[in-house]
């Protein structure tokens, strides 16, 4: 978990990753990007994981405030995780009665791991997003691993992407709001529905330091509470982020694409800035031309990283 201290450099980091991104704080100069193809990263995580908060606040946050990164990088942020939806024995199954603000006694890896590989993808069956009665004390969305503090917070980072596509963007906005999750979570003492004060004043606190919204002046605090709220429209989110997260073995778990495939990061091995940086050299890129890089991917990870 975050700790103030923590959290409060860590808001004061946002909002120079925010600025820089959005060009009001980092170089004009950059890489000649054109005639070189960008890397891919994919991230999945979930907000109450203790590993993919320390590699949000950490990695993540590092490397969208390396300079020029954004000019040699393309993300995409899945905030599934190891959620999962009790379906069917027929499905994968599960059971939820257990289920909790902030636990989930009864989560079930295999019922997890199940769920990925029948309904990870587009093609999956409609009995993966069970709708109607309720089965075996699921409340019809999903279940989230450490409860449904996690699937609220999930929610809104979903959202946020929802409402600002561009990466360079939602990404700040989603980090400071996985930094406030322990604020999230403890708000609430019993039952299952979320303490919207708390959500509202969490989201407008996020916006105001990420400056997240569509121009300078316009926030989009109003339009993710607005998605969070709307059932029709989290559910089909909910769904698509489902059907987007394939089998893994935890979280997070991380995706790096270049011109020759793509590659699972070993996190114990390597950092992800340096695996962006070693994967835009090997896709013809010029390393010095991209001030990020620098000092941070050193020749003899060039080989073993991509």
């Amino acid at each position: 978990m975050y700790s103030k201290l923590a959290i409060g450099a860590l808001c004061s980091t946002l909002a120079s990753i925010s600025l820089t991104l959005q060009g009001c704080g980092g170089s004009s100069d950059g890489p000649d990007t054109p005639s070189t193809d960008k890397v891919k990263v994919t991230i999945w995580g979930e907000s109450g994981d203790v590993k993919s908060q320390e590699f949000v606040s950490r990695q993540l946050a590092t490397t969208i405030m390396a300079l020029d990164v954004e000019k040699i990088m393309d993300l995409d942020w899945y905030h599934f995780g190891n959620a999962y939806y009790i379906t069917n024995k027929s499905v994968c199954g599960g059971n939820a009665t257990t289920y909790s603000w902030k636990d989930f006694a009864w989560y079930n890896e295999a019922d997890r791991k199940c769920f990925n590989t029948k309904c990870g993808n587009e093609s999956a069956p409609s009995g993966c997003f069970p709708v109607g009665a309720p089965v075996n004390g699921s409340l019809g969305g999903p279940v989230c691993q450490h409860g449904a503090a996690e699937c609220a917070v999930n929610l809104l980072q979903m959202c946020g992407k929802s409402v600002i596509s561009d990466w360079t963007k939602y990404t700040p906005f989603a980090v400071c709001l996985e930094s406030k999750y322990a604020t999230i979570e403890s708000s609430v003492t019993s039952g299952l529905d979320p303490n919207m004060s708390v959500i509202n004043l969490t989201v407008e606190e996020c916006a105001n330091q990420t400056h997240f919204g569509r121009d300078k002046v316009t926030l989009g605090s109003d339009a993710v509470i607005e998605c969070f709220t709307n059932s029709t429209t989290n559910s089909a989110l909910q769904i698509e982020a489902a059907k987007a997260t394939p089998p893994h073995p935890d979280v997070p778990f991380v995706q790096v694409t270049n011109k020759t495939g793509s590659f699972v990061l070993d996190l114990s091995n390597t950092t992800l800035l340096q695996a962006i940086c070693a994967a835009w050299q090997y896709n013809g890129g010029v390393l010095g031309a991209v001030k990020g890089c620098a000092d941070v991917a050193p020749p003899e990870l060039m080989s073993v990283v991509v």
